[in-house]
């Protein structure tokens, strides 16, 4: 058995690709420059235990592109659900695809550069009814709660949390499709410029902060 903690700090770009397309069956040539003994060392193993070990039970996600165009993001899950043959460093790779891939709804752009949400229970319904057009499996969405669904205004992540639940409560389809919610949190509230050493502080996008985070998971649990 592999470790997949180990597995996952050794992986190369492969690892992505293959939580993305499921399980890789075959690993064959495209070109015959490299003998079979070094195919295995140099990526074979490492596509057999990624496979095997990881990705029959880690679902991956497909954001809305910041137009907020749903059909791109259906498009993708439908593509990620599917088997793929690819070429990586020489060698044709084939994956059965992977029917743990769901959508992610992080609300869009207009063209002004405003911030549009797309987790109210409107969205959540048009979201459905696109799901029900497609021959897509295990239909699935999860809220990103910051970036343009709360203009990266990081307190909002509470507000629409809260939100989303509800709407799981007024709708047992809605319930269904909605399998949880992403968070941006960490330590310290907020954000700092890199150099800055608050220890704790995100460099990148503003973070909720451990009360804040602590809270809002015990709220949520009271609520389910």
């Amino acid at each position: 058995m592999v470790n997949r903690r180990n597995f996952l700090k050794s992986a190369s770009f492969l690892t992505l690709g293959g939580l993305v397309a499921g399980k890789a069956e075959a690993l064959q040539a495209a070109t015959p420059v490299r003998t079979e003994t070094t195919a295995k060392k140099s990526i074979g193993l490492q596509i057999y235990s990624l496979g095997g070990e990881l990705t029959k039970d880690v679902p991956a996600g497909m954001k809305n592109p910041t137009s907020g165009d749903f059909s791109i993001m259906l498009n993708s899950v439908y593509a990620a659900q599917h088997p793929h043959s690819f070429i990586y460093r020489g060698w044709e790779v084939k994956t059965t695809g992977n029917d743990l891939t769901h959508t992610v709804l992080r609300g869009s752009v207009n063209k002004y550069g405003r911030s549009l949400p797309n987790y109210h229970y409107e969205d959540l319904n048009t979201l459905l009814s696109l799901y029900a057009e497609r021959d897509l499996k295990n239909p699935a969405c999860i809220i990103d709660a910051n970036h343009n669904n709360s203009n990266k205004q990081f307190k909002q992540q509470i507000r629409i949390v809260k939100e989303v639940m509800h709407s799981r409560k007024l709708n047992p389809d809605i319930h269904h499709l909605v399998k949880g919610v992403m968070v941006e949190s960490y330590i310290e509230e907020g954000c700092q410029k890199i150099g800055e050493g608050v220890y704790g502080r995100s460099i990148t996008d503003p973070c909720l902060g451990w009360e804040d985070s602590s809270r809002l998971i015990y709220d949520l649990a009271e609520s389910i």
